[in-house]
């Protein structure tokens, strides 16, 4: 793996971006990373590229079952 320094970066920006990595509850070079690979992501993906990013949203949030007396109540309650 290959490492980077940065160097003379602005307060104004370094604050922005530990700002942004505390709302997202990252290191700041976690950050970093994550803004690189949005910005630089390829244009085309391969369907193994998106299953694989689906499967680790999924891992990350795990979908919880919604029991059938909630999914009643919320009908009734004109949620649905």
């Amino acid at each position: 793996m290959v490492s980077i320094t940065l160097k003379n970066i602005p307060d104004e920006l370094h604050q922005r971006l530990r700002e942004s990595a505390q709302s997202h509850r990252r290191s700041v070079t976690a950050e970093i990373l994550s803004l690189l690979e949005a910005q630089l992501k390829p244009t085309c993906r391969s369907p193994e590229g998106m299953l694989a990013s689906i499967r680790g949203i999924q891992e990350r949030h795990p979908i919880q079952p919604v029991a059938q007396e909630d999914i009643d109540r919320f009908k009734r309650e004109g949620r649905l």
